[in-house]
This record gives C-alpha cells, structure tokens and sequence, in this order.
C-alpha cells in the first residue's frame, strides 16, 4: 500500500457508519459511536508510537505522543466538539510526507445543527500506518509546511 492509501485509509476509518443517524441517537449513543470509530480507526490506521501535534495556531495547542494518548485527546474533542461525521476531501502525495484534508461536522456546545470546518493533517507514514500527523486549521498551510502547492478544486 502507498503512504497516500494508508493515510486515506486510517483518516477513513473517522467517517460514521452510512446506517448511523446522529440525529436518531441519545447523548450516550453517540458517545459509544465515536468512542468505537476513534479506537477503531486509531487501533487499525496508526502506529502505536503515533505523534499528534494540534495546530500551533489552536489555543493551549500540545503535542501527543502514544496510541492512548492520542486517542485520549480525541475522544476530549469528540466530548466538547461532539462529532457528527467527516470524509476525506483529498489525500496529496508530498514527497516523504502526505497532507489529508477532512471535513468534519461537530456540534459544539448545545448547538443543533452541524457546523463543517474543512481540517488538513500533515502525514508521516511508518511500517505501514501513519506514525506522525500535524493539524491545521488552514488547509494552505499544510500545503505550505509540506512544501507543495494546494490542488485545484
């Protein structure tokens, strides 16, 4: 498998189940969901020795390093951000490095309809999973970290 198709592959094990409607289920429902696709999608699609750093621009942004503990950060977002659903836009080859860009729909707060933001990752494969994976709240400076331009849309 290519570093672009592992990096598709675990960004794609975040999109809810198509038989799952969030609107349908309990706050606790939910929770148990996202709580299976994190450990899912983390377990199959990142390397044990995983490094997360959250965009520097991101208030009280940190860096997590281990399986669990990313893991653990996620499922913190998943709790504040509520998390509908994501998809992978696209996943570009940059070199040794991919850039994934998502779009993710939360329900942060009490808010009841989904807001989308549109997230790119900075990607860095090993043994086959993605073992580094930086967030940026602008796609362009993904784009401009891994040294390549941004696609046409």
């Amino acid at each position: 498998m290519s570093e672009v198709e592992v990096v598709r592959a675990a960004f794609s094990g975040w999109d809810r189940p198509a038989d799952v409607d969030p609107a349908s289920l309990t706050e606790d429902e939910r929770r148990a969901v996202v709580s299976q696709l994190i450990d899912s999608s983390f377990d199959a699609g990142f390397h044990p020795d995983v490094e997360y750093r959250e965009d520097p621009d991101f208030p009280g942004a940190g860096t997590h390093r281990g399986l669990e503990e990313v893991k653990a950060c996620f499922r913190e977002y998943a709790e504040i951000l509520r998390f509908d659903d994501s998809h992978v836009e696209a996943v570009v080859d940059a070199g040794d490095q991919v850039v994934a860009i998502l779009h993710i729909a939360a329900r942060p707060g009490a808010s009841s309809e989904p807001v989308v933001h549109r997230w790119a990752y900075l990607c860095r494969v090993r043994d086959g999973k993605v073992a580094f994976f930086q967030a940026y709240l602008d796609p362009r400076k993904a784009f401009e970290a891994a040294g390549v331009e941004e696609p046409a849309s």
